[in-house]
């Protein structure tokens, strides 16, 4: 059976601090300046963490999951192909 893979954007709406694991890989662990954005594939699993979960916006294959939370709160967001996995 083959994966599906799928794709998480994080949008940073001011400067906040990302880190994204895909696949047991890291891929990104800093500051994401704000306007700036970055689109991320994974097969499996996502892991997304943000110190400012207020500061972001994701979406998953295209579709925003709307407000994570407040400015400066972390969150840790866990993707698989099916979405959001709380």
């Amino acid at each position: 059976m083959k994966e599906k893979a799928f794709f998480v954007q994080v949008k940073a709406k001011e400067d906040s601090w990302v880190s994204i694991v895909a696949d047991g890989k890291s891929v990104m662990q800093r500051v994401l300046p704000a306007d700036k954005q970055k689109k991320i594939k994974a097969g499996k699993t996502l892991v997304l963490r943000t110190g400012n979960a207020g500061g972001i916006e994701v979406s998953f294959n295209g579709h925003p999951l709307g407000a994570l939370g407040n400015e400066n709160e972390p969150r840790t967001l866990t993707f698989n192909a099916s979405g959001l996995v709380q």
